[in-house]
């Protein structure tokens, strides 16, 4: 049974979490964290190192998370986290490829190599036994092996890894991760080019988007760069129950931007009001 003073914690959370999520108020345009929320962190290494905080020894990884709005932060907590994860560094290298239809277009392969679009694993994965990391895409949807699942790295052999699934109706399962041949899309580049690459990344650290629907008992949040989409900030904040659950970094804790589209929310509350 939770106190009166827990209770009472959990009602004001609730309520700026509506708050932030609806736009009103003081959390119109610009939101201040709650103290309790409040990173004691000044840099993403600290940062990481809150919310991992015992690297030394076991950690639940499907619990926790650091979570930011853009990839180059996700990345970039992804790096320093593997460098602070115990164990080798085993790296494995894509093959990359111009798609025959632009044979003839000049494109070095280092160019190739540099191109690291969101939903494809990197050219050099970078993977330590016991880290966690994610599948992009659906390999067996029978065995649990969904793009979005949450594995743990058990082996990294040269043309398979081991794993354990840590995510989903298969939880605690082995999984074999070959390597697969991935097409890029024509829509962000003049060309298609093809990756030969296990289909994970790090997850050490996720999207805000990645992360939605998803409950977390910690959470780190990096917003220096600042939430730029329709109700991300409200989306990060809310994967905690609680805000001393929660760590926030930001460049200013008393105005971190709120980004809600109220012709889409007074759109979905008028739909909701009429089911």
């Amino acid at each position: 049974m939770l106190a009166g003073q827990d209770t009472a914690e959990f009602v004001e959370w609730a309520q700026f979490l509506l708050d932030v999520g609806h736009g009103r108020g003081a959390c119109a345009d610009e939101v201040s964290i709650p103290v309790t929320a409040r990173a004691t962190a000044t840099s993403l290494e600290g940062l990481v190192r809150e919310v991992y905080d015992n690297f030394d020894g076991p950690t639940d990884f499907v619990t926790r998370a650091v979570l930011a709005p853009r990839n180059v932060q996700v990345d970039e907590a992804n790096d320093i986290a593997i460098r602070l994860f115990p164990g080798t560094a085993i790296t494995r290298y894509s093959r990359d490829s111009l798609d025959p239809e632009y044979a003839d277009t000049s494109c070095p392969l280092e160019v190739l190599n540099s191109i690291n679009p969101p939903d494809f694993p990197p050219h050099r994965l970078v993977l330590k036994e016991q880290m966690p990391v994610m599948l992009l895409r659906n390999l067996n949807l029978g065995a649990g092996l969904s793009n979005g699942t949450r594995l743990k790295v058990i082996d990294a052999r040269q043309h398979v890894i081991k794993t354990e699934i840590l995510t989903g109706p298969r939880t605690g399962e082995i999984a074999f991760i070959p390597r697969i041949m991935l097409d890029s899309k024509k829509e962000n580049s003049p060309f298609v080019f093809q990756r030969q690459q296990f289909p994970l990344r790090p997850a050490f650290a996720l999207t805000i988007n990645k992360a939605q629907g998803q409950t977390f008992e910690r959470v780190g949040l990096d917003v220096t760069l600042e939430c730029f989409s329709h109700g991300q900030l409200y989306v990060a904040l809310s994967r905690v129950g609680h805000p001393s659950r929660l760590r926030v970094l930001a460049k200013d804790l008393d105005r971190v931007r709120n980004v809600v589209c109220r012709q889409i929310h007074h759109a979905v509350v008028q739909l909701d009001a009429e089911a």
